[in-house]
């Protein structure tokens, strides 16, 4: 039930307190897959990037195959300032869709334009061709590279193609949330924070 709760914070847009509940599970399981991914997950959503690195560095450095966890540590990485690290990461990912979705951001990061620009043209196609959740990464990597009325764009196609999901705390998104669209969206989306303030969710952690 408690990570459902997670869930529902996260829905709700209330990160802070699904860390606290995902702290909880994953003290409790501190070797399981599920609690240390969900944790990291959450706490990247909560804008706390330090933490989800140091969630996921050990057992990435201890597993070699690819999974949920290797993905989260190179998002984290890319938003503490490590696009070295990031790189490591993703060329481990070679070949899977984790490597098309965060390779511009990546190579963005590192300032390797040539590679930046296949990357999103890669991106783009695939979108074109009929994979609409491509809409969401473009919008993604736009913020990213604050780029804001490209994101924006792509924020609205993928609105339209229903493969948008965010909240109004998203940390993906910070540079957007000071522009009037980001609250139209928002509004558009149910997503208003004095909507979900509206939506009460107490979870009492056993003790």
């Amino acid at each position: 039930l408690l990570r459902w709760a997670v869930i529902a914070l996260n829905g709700l847009g209330k990160h802070k307190e699904a860390v606290d509940v995902a702290e909880y599970l994953f003290a409790r399981d501190p070797v399981g897959n599920i609690s240390r991914v969900n944790l990291a997950s959450t706490c990247i959503l909560a804008g706390q990037f330090e933490d989800a690195v140091r969630i996921c560095e050990i057992h990435v450095a201890s597993i070699e195959e690819n999974g949920p966890c290797r993905s989260r540590l190179l998002v984290a990485y890319l938003y503490t300032g490590n696009p070295d690290g990031a790189k490591d990461q993703l060329e481990r990912a070679a070949g899977t869709r984790t490597y098309l979705r965060l390779a511009p951001m990546v190579f963005y990061s590192l300032g390797a334009q040539d590679s930046y620009n296949t990357a999103l043209s890669d991106l783009r196609e695939r979108y074109t061709n009929g994979d609409a959740s491509m809409a969401y990464w473009l919008a993604r990597t736009y913020a990213f590279t604050n780029e804001i009325d490209q994101a924006f764009e792509w924020l609205y196609r993928a609105r339209a193609d229903g493969v948008l999901s965010l909240t109004a705390t998203s940390s993906y998104f910070v540079h957007l949330h000071g522009d009037p669209r980001w609250r139209e969206l928002l509004r558009e989306l149910d997503k208003l924070p004095e909507r979900t303030e509206q939506l009460h969710l107490s979870v009492r952690l056993p003790g």
